[in-house]
């Protein structure tokens, strides 16, 4: 997979993924902590920690922080597997320097997130994205917005789509079949 520059494709020696997972109890119940380091030169360089619980059905990622983009993440992780399978997502984002993925995007961004992704009783995904930009910059310029959307039955529905700073006004509403 390649986009202008960027490859997915076999990993160099030099981007290595290490980290520790320390787990208490059995199949049935578990918990324990987390640590996951990715050591790329590049966007790809990442510290990821979490607490960890679950069972035979469920699994449940809290007080998870992640350092990226020379700034923050943190929330929570959920999946379910016990009935239709299930996964929720909340997360805060603070300080994410886009410019550390494209230099020509320099910023601060700081952001509210969930999403959730399931599979209906009918065998179709759903899933839903809900955000908001906290006070953040882009270039220089103020950035604030929004986003609430949903798909499923192969339709993307968005409720709401804003992007508002200097000189720009994005906003959307409605389906794309």
């Amino acid at each position: 997979l390649e986009e202008e520059g960027l490859s997915f494709g076999p990993v160099a020696a030099s981007e290595r993924l290490s980290g520790d997972l320390d787990l208490k109890g059995t199949v049935e119940s578990y918990r324990g902590r987390f640590s996951l380091e990715g050591s790329a030169a590049d966007w790809r360089r990442f510290n990821a920690s979490s607490r960890v619980a679950g069972g035979s059905g469920e699994l449940t990622f809290s007080d998870l922080a992640i350092s990226w983009l020379g700034g923050r993440l943190s929330g929570t992780l959920q999946a379910d597997w016990s009935g239709e399978p299930h996964l929720a997502a909340k997360l805060h984002g603070e300080g994410l320097d886009p410019a550390q993925w494209r230099k020509a995007w320099p910023g601060r961004l700081n952001f509210d997130l969930a999403a959730s992704l399931s599979r209906r009783p009918a065998g179709a995904l759903q899933a839903s994205l809900e955000g908001r930009l906290l006070p953040s910059m882009l270039r220089g310029q103020p950035l604030s917005g929004g986003l609430k959307a949903v798909f499923a039955d192969g339709d993307l529905l968005i409720d709401r789509l804003a992007l508002t700073g200097p000189g720009l006004k994005i906003s959307a509403r409605g389906r794309l079949s």
